[in-house]
């Protein structure tokens, strides 16, 4: 069983380090690298996890884009790992364990978080592990403070990665209160101590948090008010389905209805677990995405019961390898296994639309693989457009961007090229703030002579971004504009630059 569990690792482990470099970096990687050069207990828009992880990236791999996604593609490796040993846990034997792996290795969200160095991609190995000591703790009816300990340290860790560990963390609540087995564990020492233990991980960030006026919740706030697409309930469902792979859809429904009916495991706490953290995400208006990482543990489920149901070892691996195609069918939408002109008609063919879940104009990539494109590019642009300045006044002057994504890829990849300060008011980089800049002369990405000559008494045009069909349409053929002779007190009015979304 470990041999084939093993090599199904291994060979998730191949597959992203034979991809992980194909395209470009990813704008939210761009902006986590940067956050890593300036290590902090938080930022207006994450906890400081990914930023410590990507900052350890870096000093081990420089600028090697399947280096620096390396965290990544082990973290995937090892939620294979971890759901194949979660079904044995559960009483599966061979076969539950590899379907268990496979549906994870195959489905496509999981796939895409181990291709991408984001906190999406240690999240779900947080939630499994939660899961997975809560159940330990309930069947076993043990009072180890131990493993009390270790259940705050998860949170603790969780949290320090992404805020929403608090919905798993709440329907986990839920489901030890309503589930008999559950109530029957409890020790309320043992829950002061995982809490005690979660605290002293998270008081930190929660004080960087305070000091700096909960920026966290202006942010989503903003992001529901006037970036994110509305909410609709209908999508959110479809969406799982697609998230985890269709044909993978009878696996982890079924073991949410056997969690719920088996007599013999304390499993219906799990089930439970899963189905009041997608109410509260649902009721949330969450995006659909955020429920992905409650999966694994339905599918380890889903697994063992599977493996009792058939017998037959003919049937047995029919049922994993038609869970594999049906998960291989939707890969190359997801991770870069085409090249790009090949993954449009692909997709085309397949009559697949990606999921919108922000209010932008899209070309046909996926989101999340068309912000892999049109960096360098812009980093070109603003080279050229930079050599129009004397030394005395890159010195003094900056260049400044209006969202982290071409903040952070000039200053990533613009290292060595001589460039201005980058500053923006986007997010993390407003709290930045100049870096000792006066911003005149300024490069302005975007923007209109009009709108710029309110703050500076020239204003040209100096050169444009790339167009790149690929990259996002916002982010392609752009002006750059020179702005000299400021206006206004740049103290005075940088408050005003503050764009938390």
């Amino acid at each position: 069983m470990a041999i084939a569990v093993g090599v199904l690792a291994v060979a998730t482990l191949a597959l992203h380090l034979a991809t992980n470099g194909r395209y470009g970096f990813f704008r939210d990687e761009l902006y986590f690298l940067m956050c890593g050069q300036r290590l902090d207990w938080g930022y207006v828009d994450q906890p400081p996890g990914i930023a410590l992880i990507a900052r350890l990236a870096t000093e081990l791999a420089g600028m090697s884009l399947v280096g620096i996604r390396l965290p990544a593609a082990l973290a995937a490796t090892a939620l294979v790992a971890l759901t194949a040993a979660f079904a044995v846990r559960l009483g599966g034997g061979l076969f539950a364990a590899v379907l268990a792996g496979l549906t994870v290795a195959v489905a496509p969200a999981f796939a895409t978080w181990g291709h991408l160095l984001t906190m999406n991609a240690f999240q779900p190995l947080v939630w499994l592990g939660l899961a997975w000591t809560a159940f330990s703790l309930v069947e076993d009816r043990r009072r180890s403070l131990a493993r009390w300990a270790s259940l705050g340290l998860l949170v603790g860790v969780g949290a320090n990665f992404k805020y929403d560990v608090v919905f798993w963390l709440a329907g986990l609540a839920l489901g030890v209160l309503l589930s008999r087995d559950g109530r029957r564990a409890v020790r309320w020492s043992g829950v002061g101590l995982a809490a005690l233990v979660a605290a002293v991980l998270v008081v930190p960030n929660v004080l960087w948090q305070g000091r700096h006026g909960f920026p966290m919740l202006e942010l989503l706030r903003n992001g529901q008010l006037h970036k994110n697409t509305p909410f609709e309930p209908v999508s959110f469902l479809v969406q799982q389905l697609v998230l985890i792979g269709p044909l993978a859809a009878p696996v982890w429904l079924l073991g949410l209805f056997s969690g719920l009916t088996r007599r013999d495991r304390p499993t219906a706490m799990l089930s439970i677990t899963f189905l009041a953290t997608a109410a509260l995400m649902f009721l949330g208006k969450a995006k659909a995405y955020y429920l992905v990482p409650a999966y694994p543990t339905l599918l380890a489920l889903g697994a063992v019961e599977l493996e009792a149901r058939i017998r037959r070892p003919v049937l047995r691996w029919a049922t994993a390898v038609l869970v594999t195609v049906g998960g291989a069918v939707l890969l190359p939408i997801f991770i870069p296994v085409l090249s790009v002109d090949t993954l449009i008609r692909y997709q085309a063919a397949l009559h697949f639309t990606p999921a919108r879940d922000e209010q932008h104009e899209f070309n046909p990539l996926p989101q999340h693989l068309a912000d892999e494109f049109g960096w360098p590019g812009i980093v070109d642009a603003l080279t050229r457009a930079s050599a129009q300045l004397t030394p005395d006044e890159r010195r003094t002057g900056a260049i400044y961007a209006f969202n982290y994504g071409d903040a952070s890829a000039l200053e990533f990849l613009g290292r060595g090229r001589g460039l201005p300060t980058v500053v923006s008011g986007h997010n993390q980089y407003w709290v930045w703030g100049p870096r000792g800049s006066t911003l005149d002369p300024v490069l302005v990405i975007g923007g209109s002579v009009k709108g710029l000559s309110h703050d500076y008494r020239e204003v040209t045009e100096v050169g444009r971004t790339p167009v790149d069909p690929h990259a996002m349409p916002y982010e392609s053929n752009r002006p750059i504009h020179l702005c000299r002779g400021r206006k206004t007190d740049l103290v005075g009015t940088w408050p005003e630059e503050k764009h938390f979304e």
